[in-house]
């Protein structure tokens, strides 16, 4: 396998992930919508990368200012 093969299978499967962690933030979002604002809360500061993006943005549209929260952690 030539190096041109290799970069260009590294890059696919890096567009895979990219597409995945996209995906899961976009359902975690959703269910996110029907939590209170202390669970988001917690999310957003000791959960996964992927929950505390969902996090996060629930709270923005919540009206939080998310410097403000990350400021108490």
């Amino acid at each position: 396998m030539g190096f041109w093969d290799t970069v260009g299978n590294l890059a696919k499967g890096t567009a895979n992930a990219v597409v995945e962690t996209s995906k899961e933030i976009k359902e975690l979002t959703e269910e996110y919508y029907d939590e209170d604002d202390d669970y988001l809360i917690k999310k957003l500061k000791r959960g996964t990368m992927q929950q505390r993006v969902a996090a996060g943005k629930v709270l923005k549209e919540r009206g939080y200012d998310l410097k403000e929260l990350n400021k108490d952690s």
